[in-house]
């Protein structure tokens, strides 16, 4: 956690630069959610700072986050979405949609 905001180290991007995540579940609630698309650690908008991302050390930064919930409820979006570090497109997918 960022200081206190829940923190997601994107997976390992493939060679187009996608990450690809996977999650039974997501909330993001009023005090927001980071992206963690940085290698280096340092100092997010919504959470303090925030460590690097060891996901990333042999690929470098992602150019588009695909997190996708596996399960059957809905995203809920009630907060920030940051992404921390390269900045990337953010794509969110769910079969009861969000």
């Amino acid at each position: 956690q960022g200081g206190g905001v829940p923190v997601i180290n994107v997976t390992t991007p493939n060679p187009s630069g996608l990450s690809y995540n996977l999650l039974r579940s997501l909330t993001v609630d009023g005090i927001g959610l980071i992206l963690n698309n940085s290698l280096a650690g340092g100092g997010t908008f919504l959470g303090g700072n925030v460590g690097g991302n060891a996901n990333l050390a042999t690929s470098g930064p992602a150019s588009t986050i695909l997190t996708q919930v596996t399960g059957t409820d809905p995203i809920r979006i009630n907060g920030t979405v940051e992404v921390f570090g390269t900045p990337a497109s953010v794509i969110l997918a769910a079969p009861a949609g969000i």
